[in-house]
């Protein structure tokens, strides 16, 4: 699939990832289609979390957040995320990561974590993968296009991650996730994925 993209990024913080596409049976592996991107000053997130999109692989990042210049026309999108890194000073590195899926396992609270405490009504799923991600320390995937976009007419199309309401305190990040998940009707695989780490 090829992909041309010109526009600019609206300011977002927090971990990354990528839809749930793949059968939860199906191993991860980066897909690579070309892209175009022409961008000057662009958030680093923000462009991780549009890679994370494109090559189908959840991202994690922990490098301060930075702004990066990017130029690519018909390129392989491993080789421009690559080339962004060695100019944010960043290496990626292959890890173990979850993939938010149909059908998927609904044990999360397995998974353990670092307590947490929250209070949220009516956030996106996307944004509670956001709070989670860090506390599990492992690169989780987002659903469907778990960015804003903005089209060439001006309109912004907002993330449309089904909304989830909890109340917790001071439980396991996967509690948290496994209570997401129930009440979005999401599962859960575990994948690989990448870590994007200062050199």
């Amino acid at each position: 699939m090829d992909f041309s993209f010109t526009g600019r990024f609206l300011s977002q913080h927090g971990p990354i990832g990528t839809p749930a596409s793949a059968p939860a049976s199906a191993p991860a592996s980066p897909t690579n289609p070309t892209i175009d991107l022409d961008f000057q000053q662009a958030p680093f997130d923000d462009l991780m979390q549009f890679f994370a999109h494109q090559i189908d692989t959840p991202i994690g990042s922990t490098i301060e957040p930075t702004k990066v210049d990017v130029r690519a026309t018909r390129e392989p999108a491993l080789d421009v995320l690559d080339r962004v890194l060695a100019e944010a000073h960043a290496t990626r590195t292959e890890v173990e990561a979850i993939r938010i899926v149909d059908h998927g396992a609904n044990d999360a609270a397995s998974l353990g974590g670092d307590a947490m405490s929250l209070n949220v009504r009516a956030l996106p799923l996307n944004r509670l993968l956001d709070l989670v991600e860090p506390k599990l320390a492992i690169p989780i995937a987002r659903v469907g296009q778990p960015f804003r976009v903005i089209t060439v007419s001006g309109q912004v199309i907002e993330d449309q991650a089904a909304p989830v309401t909890l109340e917790l305190t001071d439980v396991p990040a996967g509690l948290v996730l496994q209570r997401a998940l129930e009440q979005t009707g999401y599962g859960y695989e575990l994948t690989t994925g990448f870590v994007i780490t200062p050199n």
